[in-house]
């Protein structure tokens, strides 16, 4: 499976670096979007600006490789709060809401992964996948792609 790697990301580093993978097959999984990608939350602004970039940058990759028929997926993970000692100690005294399991967490992750789906909903409450999983961007993003000339895009 030939394989372009163009850059890395780390996404523990203060620094911002983009992936861009060329690639015949494969599969992207990207666990850090969080809910802080999705909807607006107090006193994490930039923490959650770049949680909605990664949103944004790789559903656009994702799009990319679907209209050129380039079978790599992207799976993006929407977290909620998973209990781990770092999330824990950041949130201690500020939010009052019940961290998942990380052992879970990590098998819901991994099943999303293998079954190659979109995003991947997972936290403390049963109407996440419902109310952040947004049918009426999918369906803008389906009619957006009238406006390309695809023959032009597909051959750039």
């Amino acid at each position: 499976m030939p394989q372009r790697v163009k850059g890395v990301t780390n996404p523990t580093t203060d620094k911002a670096k983009i992936i861009f993978v060329e690639a015949k097959m494969g599969h992207l999984l990207n666990p850090f979007p969080y809910y802080l990608g999705k909807m607006a939350s107090p006193l994490v602004a930039p923490y959650s600006a770049s949680k909605f970039a990664l949103d944004g940058f790789f559903s656009s990759i994702r799009m990319e490789h679907s209209v050129t028929k380039v079978n790599v997926s992207i799976t993006l993970c929407i977290l909620g709060l998973i209990n781990t000692d770092t999330a824990i100690k950041a949130v201690s005294g500020i939010l009052n809401i019940d961290a998942s399991p990380k052992e879970e967490c990590a098998l819901e992750i991994i099943k999303g992964g293998a079954l190659r789906q979109e995003e991947v909903y997972y936290g403390n409450s049963v109407w996440t996948d419902l109310l952040l999983g947004n049918p009426g961007r999918k369906i803008l993003e389906f009619l957006s792609l009238r406006s390309y000339s695809l023959d032009k895009f597909i051959n750039n």
